[in-house]
């Protein structure tokens, strides 16, 4: 049975562990720090079709719907994705939304209630918000809780019931409605949209909030679930080194002993998650001019790949102090290194022999969700033959 490893655990990781899994490998996934899928809003983007193993990884962590939809942000916008996290209202065709106020701070129905009616998709879909003051909240307490906080409340059937019945009271004055918006808080442990949902006969959702928020914690134990149901060992620790030891790959981690495998699947993240550093030289200043020039990027694992853009080999720059770095990132540049820069591999996403990669960290790949997913899959796949 060919063993693999797989570093990372955000979408791309956990779909190559269950993938890799799903085709007869043994499968050890190391995870470190939470990267860019814990900090999710819970939309899911990308233009990647879905492949059965990606489709198969979907189903196996259940927390989510594919198809075209119209979600609503606290940033005051209305927005297109190609699914979403179970918890997240799908905007109707058209009629009346209903957004409650529900005392608290960082919520503030009417001003989400206006922008959103001045969304072009709003009027495009005939869609119509309207603010009406419903008491959410239990306890004053509750006031001064983030998302969360509040979401691990409602993973409570208790709280679930007490909301529905609220709704439920506000319902006959607010005339016909087709849905009900609600803040972020529609549970951590596993989304709880449906329940409320039946429980009030109107659909009832969460609207798309700050990064790190619900939707991360609720991919965070879909992902646990998913793994132990699928007998991946998961060790938790930080990769330092990767060297080759006959026809195996030894992985080095802080505060564990070394991690055999056939294969290795590098699904770190790119420069968000850490997985890629930025690194010029100006950032080891001790004097007025930089003692050596070095990569602009670098990889924190000691791993024999190959950091590269736009196809080819990341060379040295050409001078001490490297480029611009306003040149590296949007709105400076239209396609940003930041999102670009990654490790080379061939067309199966092999980087090296027997080390596949997947996710942000590929080069020149979307960094979207439906993207690291497919690639996940993918990379799985191809690493439980070898």
């Amino acid at each position: 049975m060919t063993r693999v490893v797989v570093i990372g655990s955000g979408i791309a990781g956990t779909a190559a562990a269950l993938a890799a899994r799903s085709a007869g490998a043994e499968v050890v996934l190391v995870r470190g720090r939470p990267g860019a899928t814990s900090l999710g809003s819970g939309a899911l983007d990308g233009d990647a079709e879905l492949s059965d193993g990606a489709s198969a990884v979907l189903e196996a962590l259940g927390g989510y719907v594919l198809g075209d939809v119209v979600l609503a942000a606290t940033s005051g916008v209305l927005r297109t994705a190609r699914g979403r996290d179970r918890a997240l209202l799908a905007l109707p065709e058209g009629g009346t939304v209903l957004v409650p106020q529900c005392d608290h701070p960082r919520w503030h129905a009417p001003t989400y209630a206006r922008a959103w009616n001045a969304s072009p998709l709003a009027h495009q879909r005939k869609l119509h918000f309207t603010a009406a003051k419903i008491p959410m909240l239990r306890t004053t307490e509750e006031r001064s809780m983030g998302d969360v906080e509040l979401a691990m409340r409602f993973d409570d059937d208790a709280r679930i019931a007490y909301a529905a019945e609220r709704l439920r009271e506000a319902l006959p004055s607010t005339g016909t409605v087709k849905a009900i918006a609600l803040p972020p808080w529609l549970g951590a442990e596993r989304a709880r949209a449906d329940v409320l949902s039946a429980r009030v006969g109107v659909p009832c959702g969460e609207v798309l909030g700050d990064p790190a928020g619900p939707a991360g914690e609720r991919f965070d134990a879909s992902r646990d679930r998913a793994l132990e149901a699928a007998g991946v060992e998961v060790v938790t620790a930080w990769v330092t080194r990767v060297e080759r030891q006959g026809g195996a790959l030894l992985v080095h981690a802080d505060g564990v002993a070394p991690l055999r495998g056939d294969t290795l699947i590098l699904a770190t993240g790119g420069v968000l998650s850490g997985g890629v550093v930025y690194s010029p030289s100006e950032a080891i200043l001790s004097t007025a001019m930089p003692p050596n020039p070095r990569p602009i990027f670098t990889l924190p694992i000691d791993v024999d790949v190959r950091l590269g853009l736009d196809g080819k080999l990341l060379g040295m720059p050409g001078s001490m102090f490297g480029i611009a770095p306003e040149s590296l990132a949007w709105p400076f540049s239209d396609e940003p290194a930041l999102e670009r820069v990654g490790i080379l591999t061939d067309h199966d996403g092999r980087a090296a022999p027997g080390i596949f990669v997947a996710g942000d960290i590929v080069e020149g790949r979307r960094r979207t969700w439906l993207e690291a997913l497919e690639s996940g899959a993918h990379a799985g796949t191809l690493a439980a033959v070898g």
